[in-house]
């Protein structure tokens, strides 16, 4: 069924969509297959009519349509059977809306985290903080992380085990103090944390040891059902923001208001397309990188708190650079004054020149 697909991520989803349209026609792979064998043109009513039930039952949007129909124009196309696809996409529903849509705002991802416990508040700030798609998560293991303490935040390799999709990101100093916590949580009952564990597990009864110890990471269903049932308990389920896609375009506008550069941002978020020839020809460093994601880490820090610390420290730091400047100043100020006293001084005020990159001497 999902023969010629690389991506992990992709192939559980074909599985998912195309298992939904044997369902919906009360029939397995082989059954299918006698019938096209049998009538081809029927398999394009089929497919049709399916369209046509997820329109009118589940009420599904253009997007979502597609996506089940790739997975069914994928197993025909393994198995040799020729469709008629674009007469079968003609009866897809318009695409509308698809910018008008927002991220999620500080305020709603600060009410969100109101309802989680430990594992969702870590959950919610990765992706707030690094535009992660919600995909992603579960296939994260703790050797993907790596901390970087002069920053106190997180490195992150995403997709780690796809040669194609891998590219590595930033979390904010907020998100990584959430997966500390969440990671000290489950130590404390029992768990004994390796490098292959997953960074995001499933639920676990504290009262058992043997559930706690025996690890067992979150499906794709199981993080696509925790966020709806966050946003379920929030009240902030609203048809103008997505409900897994908002929390990547809040990552994404808050980069963009810190003025990172197009390049790392595309990068960070895992966009290929984006960046063109820049794919293969961008060789900006890791560090390039990292300075150009503490430009948005105090965008992406949702508590008001934390916001204001960070803005404190910052300051604090300018106002050190100000002040060693300013010292630097005043030391040259009574260098030339006394310059000007004695004529003796004339070569230390030089030598200073020079040092301070003010005065080159011709070579």
């Amino acid at each position: 069924m999902t023969d010629g697909v690389t991506s992990k991520v992709t192939k559980q989803n074909y599985n998912k969509s195309f298992r939904r349209f044997l369902d919906h026609f009360h029939m397995d792979e082989l059954e299918l297959l006698t019938q096209v064998k049998e009538n081809p043109r029927h398999t394009e009513s089929m497919i049709i009519d399916y369209i046509k039930s997820l329109i009118e039952n589940r009420n599904l949007s253009h997007g979502s349509i597609h996506t089940y129909c790739f997975a069914i124009f994928h197993f025909f196309e393994m198995n040799d059977v020729l469709l008629n696809k674009r007469k079968v996409m003609r009866f897809l529903p318009a695409d509308e809306g698809a910018r008008e849509d927002r991220g999620y705002t500080h305020e709603e991802i600060h009410e969100i985290l109101g309802f989680c416990d430990q594992r969702e508040r870590a959950m919610v700030l990765l992706m707030a903080s690094t535009g992660m798609r919600i995909g992603a998560i579960t296939a994260l293991q703790l050797a993907d992380l790596s901390k970087i303490e002069a920053y106190n935040l997180y490195r992150i390799t995403v997709y780690a085990n796809s040669r194609k999709d891998r590219y590595y990101t930033f979390c904010t100093p907020e998100c990584a103090q959430a997966l500390d916590s969440y990671l000290d949580y489950r130590s404390r009952f029992g768990e004994t944390l390796e490098p292959t564990s997953p960074l995001i597990r499933e639920q676990f009864d504290v009262r058992d040891s043997f559930q706690s110890k025996r690890t067992k990471p979150m499906s794709n269903d199981g993080t696509l059902r925790i966020i709806k049932q966050l946003l379920k308990r929030s009240g902030l389920r609203s048809k103008n923001v997505k409900q897994n896609h908002g929390f990547r375009k809040f990552a994404i506008t808050q980069m963009i208001k810190a003025q990172m550069d197009y390049d790392s941002r595309e990068y960070l978020v895992g966009h290929r397309h984006s960046r063109g020839l820049g794919v293969n020809y961008d060789r900006t460093t890791e560090e390039d990188r990292l300075q150009e994601y503490l430009k948005a880490a105090n965008h992406l820090t949702i508590n008001e708190e934390n916001r204001l610390r960070q803005q404190v420290t910052q300051m604090k730091e300018e106002a050190s650079t100000v002040n060693a400047l300013s010292n630097r100043l005043s030391s040259l100020e009574a260098i030339i004054k006394n310059a000007l006293v004695n004529s003796e001084t004339k070569t230390a005020l030089a030598k200073e020149l020079i040092k301070t990159g003010i005065f080159r001497p011709n070579t």
